[in-house]
């Protein structure tokens, strides 16, 4: 889904929130929560936040890159919102990322880390626990 800080025509730079993607559609609406509380809190220079989910749920990575892209995204940064580097983040995302890439090769398409490989949040998860 995606949301708008600005109009799409002036839509330049995105950031892809992709989650897993859940049977609970509670689940998925509190990604969607979690999403806009990143897009209240985002640098101005990002014009769209969007999301997407990998499985189980609507809309797709894939399609959700393709829809961007035709909403005139130059830059997109997806960010894998995953824990741990499993194989959805090892192989299943960056293989999505690459077959969005051969698609639109005008389109700078960045992936970013998972979660945990943040050095941040090793002092998130002891802020927690303090």
């Amino acid at each position: 889904m995606t949301d708008s800080k600005r109009s799409t025509a002036e839509s330049r730079r995105v950031l892809l929130l992709a989650a897993h993607g859940s049977r609970l559609q509670s689940s998925n609406e509190e990604f969607e929560r979690l999403a806009g509380q990143v897009r209240e809190r985002l640098p101005a220079d990002y014009d769209h936040v969007a999301t997407a989910f990998l499985e189980l749920s609507e809309p797709g990575i894939d399609s959700t890159l393709d829809q961007l892209v035709a909403e005139g995204a130059s830059e997109i940064r997806v960010m894998p919102c995953f824990l741990l580097a499993g194989t959805h983040v090892r192989n299943d995302i960056p293989g999505i990322v690459e077959e969005a890439r051969a698609r639109h090769p005008q389109v700078r398409i960045e992936l970013l880390s998972h979660l945990a490989a943040d050095a941040g949040f090793v002092d998130y998860l002891t802020g927690l626990a303090s």
